[in-house]
Parts: C-alpha cells; sequence; structure tokens
C-alpha cells in the first residue's frame, strides 16, 4: 500500500511537471509569435517614419528654394538662360503673327 500511495504521487508530480513544461514551451512559442509580431511591427514604424522624415525633408528643402526666390533684391535680378529661352520663344510667337498681318495686306 505505501508503495502504490508514493508511486501514485510521483506519478501525478511527473504528471504536473510535463503538463508545465508542455504550458511553458507553449507559452514560449506564443511569446515568440508575439515578439516577431511586435518586431515585424516596430520595423514597418520606422520605415514610415523615415519615409515621413524624407518628404518633410524634400518640402523643407522647397519652400526654402521659393523662399530665396521670392527675396528682394537691391539689384535688378540677372536674367537666366531660361528667362532668356521664354523671352525668345515669345518673341518668335509675336514676330510670326507680325508676319502673316503684314505679309496678308
Amino acid at each position: 500500500m505505501i508503495i502504490s500511495k508514493w508511486s501514485g504521487r510521483l506519478l501525478r508530480r511527473m504528471t504536473r511537471k510535463e503538463s508545465e513544461e508542455k504550458n511553458n514551451e507553449e507559452e514560449l512559442v506564443e511569446n515568440k509569435e508575439k515578439n516577431d509580431e511586435n518586431v515585424k511591427l516596430v520595423e514597418k514604424e520606422e520605415l514610415e517614419k523615415k519615409e515621413r522624415d524624407v518628404v518633410k525633408k524634400k518640402g523643407k528643402k522647397k519652400e526654402a528654394k521659393k523662399k530665396v526666390l521670392t527675396q528682394h533684391l537691391p539689384y535688378p535680378h540677372a536674367p537666366t538662360k531660361k528667362d532668356k529661352e521664354r523671352q525668345y520663344a515669345r518673341f518668335l510667337v509675336i514676330f510670326k503673327k507680325f508676319m502673316k498681318e503684314f505679309l496678308s495686306k
């Protein structure tokens, strides 16, 4: 009888330990999955933050460029190559109209 009592207790302890180990393993697996998901979320948030920062920097650069161009200079603005090209294109359009009118008379 004494042996059967001890063997019963040992079996219960062993089954408890086994079930605790299984529970611990399951918890570890669940925690690992949660951590993996959290890591993915954190990485995604970091990427989004970097993208937002890049967009903000680009926006600031554009704003800075606009501000520089709108400054009032104490001397006349030097024409650029683009300005010359625009003026020449306008001149050609007006000159063509003038020539058509002049030749048709």
